[in-house]
């Protein structure tokens, strides 16, 4: 029997995409941060959990068999867009969010509510230097990319490796 993960299940479109699937012969975990209102779910285990935080979708994802899920369903709401930062250049770098969401160097993409205000802040590694932003709509200071989510965006962040100095002051 193949197994899904629905998450949003307790959406509209979600919870209707669970009975189908139930109607398929799919064994069906639903995920969400709130129930299906106008009906009992069809799953066969259902998880109330905000599914923002990592640690959540690792239990979403988390099966005992061993073999996780053969298909997974995620349904991004009409309020919300994807926010994406892609690192550019050979240097080495990590972006992290406010409110927190974004830590690239693993988890450079977000789900984002309608008219969130969301700080991003660049840190070299060392040997590295941020160069600054592209994509971006406001840049506060030289390292943080102020965004105010409305539609899906990516926003791109170029680190450069330092200049190399030796140690008799010549490059």
């Amino acid at each position: 029997m193949k197994k899904a993960l629905v998450c949003g299940a307790g959406g509209f479109i979600g919870s209707h995409l669970v009975k189908r699937l139930k109607k398929s012969g799919y064994w069906v975990r639903g995920a969400d941060r709130k129930k299906p209102e106008f009906s009992e779910t069809a799953a066969d285990d259902f998880l109330l959990l905000d599914l923002r935080e990592q640690d959540n979708c690792e239990k979403a994802l988390s099966i005992s068999d061993g073999a996780g899920f053969d298909e997974v369903y995620d349904n991004i709401g009409e309020d919300q867009f994807l926010l994406t930062v892609q690192k550019e250049g050979s240097g080495s770098g990590f972006v992290f969010s406010d409110p927190l969401g974004i830590s690239c160097g693993t988890d450079c993409t977000e789900v984002v509510f309608n008219g969130t205000l969301v700080t991003l802040s660049a840190t070299p590694l060392s040997g590295s230097e941020f160069i600054g932003w592209s994509g971006c709509p406001l840049v506060n200071g030289s390292d943080q990319c102020l965004i105010s989510v409305t539609e899906s965006a990516t926003v791109f962040a170029e680190f450069q490796p330092d200049d190399l100095i030796f140690s008799n002051g010549f490059e």
